[in-house]
Parts: C-alpha cells; sequence; structure tokens
C-alpha cells in the first residue's frame, strides 16, 4: 500500500500482512462510507497479494473485517485473477487506473475449483448456511 508520512511529504510504499490491511480497513472512513452507501452489496478485498501463488493470504484480513462487525460476503481474487494497474494523459492531466484481470489462455487452471474468487461467507447469527469458502 501506499502512504503519505507527513504533510507536504512524498508516499511511500510499504507491505504489511493482510491481517494489518484488514485491520486498516476498518478504520478508514471511505472504507465505512462506501459499506453504507452499497447496503446490499458484498465486498470485494482486493490488494497486491492477497492470492499470489495460491496463498489465502486475504482470509485474515476477511477475519479480522468480520470479526469487527463487517457483516457482509468478502470476495478476494485467485491467483489466476491478477492486478493490472497503469497511467494514461489526457490533454496533459495524467490519470490512473488499476483493474482485474483474469487468465483465459486454454492452459490455465484455477488452483480452486473453477471460480475466479474465494468466498468468505459473513457470519451468520440465524439459522441461514454460509456459501462456499473456495477452499477447493
Amino acid at each position: 500500500m501506499t502512504i503519505r508520512t507527513g504533510p507536504g511529504s512524498a508516499d511511500a510504499k510499504v507491505r504489511v500482512t493482510n491481517e494489518t490491511y484488514g485491520r486498516i480497513l476498518t478504520t478508514n472512513k471511505h472504507f465505512h462510507q462506501a459499506l453504507d452507501e452499497n447496503p446490499d452489496t458484498p465486498v470485494l478485498l482486493w490488494n497486491c497479494f492477497g492470492s499470489y501463488s495460491g496463498v489465502r493470504n486475504n482470509e485474515s484480513a476477511a477475519q479480522v473485517l468480520h470479526d469487527t462487525g463487517v457483516d457482509r460476503d468478502i470476495y478476494s481474487p485467485k491467483p489466476l485473477v491478477g492486478t493490472a494497474y497503469g497511467s494514461y494523459e489526457v490533454d496533459g492531466r495524467k490519470h490512473e487506473f488499476s483493474a482485474l484481470v483474469v487468465d483465459t489462455s486454454p492452459g490455465a487452471r484455477y488452483m480452486s475449483g473453477d471460480e475466479p474468487f474465494a468466498h468468505y461467507p459473513a457470519p451468520r447469527t440465524d439459522n441461514r448456511q454460509g456459501g462456499d469458502t473456495g477452499d477447493g
């Protein structure tokens, strides 16, 4: 993630554990604003290394979110879903973008079933059953 270390300072790129990433989200006002504005939608937990090399790193971030009251299903990309970043300039103004990309090459195989996303169901306080956790 990129952080600003102080007023007028440059951005610094840092790596945090996925558990810490979850804790950062729980205190982020923009994250909570998005939850409030979209009350019936799941969360897409998207970060640079969430499913890198098949490791289910975002499971710990999802657990932190659920433990702190985020009562949404959480989805996280599996290894064949990648992150693409780029920038372009229009009329002298730089624009940056990020996107999810899926490997659809003929030899590509998902490591955990056929779904491109792991599913971390919201904790259920009633008798409803959660969905597939994507464990394969």
